[in-house]
């Protein structure tokens, strides 16, 4: 009996820990610019503890620009693009990008939703999911890193003439998409690498 009790008072400590450092969305409400805090459901940007969540019912028409870097406090746990969002996020030259753990994902049902990085500075992420939408890489000639993994069922990822280092695994199926158009474009692969979807390449390594 002491030893129930015990688990299940160690199985509420693991479940309330969990709770406790589980992300929180904070929700894409206005439009323009990313450091306006009225353009947020929780009244102030994203914080490393939430994550940036485009998300509507309708058709969203309401685009983001993301006009500061984003580290440190800034730095958001992940993006997430989801149901009907529909536009695009953007950001201004030169700006570095540092996503947390949740990464970054792509799961809504319109392709013509877009995070567009072209013009961003070092971007550092843990892994990104599309399964919709077109993901663009930054094309300045600065790094972009993926820790963990890179994992398409759809949509575009357009790497450009990007440097694309992937820590994990990179899985490509289903109508995905990857594109590398130029030839300084290089894509360095992790772990492991699967393709039944449709990887255009230059230099892949």
């Amino acid at each position: 009996m002491k030893f129930f009790y015990t688990s299940i008072i160690l199985l509420s400590f693991i479940l309330t820990a969990t709770q406790l450092f589980a992300a929180t969305n904070n929700y894409w409400v206005g439009s323009t610019n990313w450091n306006v805090t009225t353009n947020w459901s929780l009244g102030h940007i994203p914080t490393n503890s939430e994550i940036a969540t485009y998300t509507v019912t309708g058709t969203n028409t309401k685009p983001c620009v993301i006009n500061i870097a984003l580290t440190g406090t800034n730095s958001p746990a992940g993006i997430s693009i989801s149901g009907s969002y529909a536009s695009k996020i953007s950001i201004n030259s030169g700006l570095t990008v540092s996503i947390g753990a949740s990464g970054i994902s792509m799961t809504g049902i319109l392709a013509s939703a877009k995070l567009d990085l072209t013009n961003s500075g070092v971007l550092s992420c843990s892994s990104i999911t599309i399964q919709k939408g077109v993901f663009s890489a930054n094309a300045n000639g600065n790094s972009n890193t993926f820790s963990g993994a890179i994992n398409m069922t759809g949509g575009s990822f357009n790497g450009g003439s990007a440097h694309i280092t992937v820590g994990g695994a990179f899985s490509l199926s289903g109508g995905a998409t990857t594109f590398f158009n130029s030839t300084s474009g290089i894509l360095t692969l992790g772990t492991s690498f699967s393709n039944s979807g449709n990887l255009d390449r230059k230099s892949v390594v």
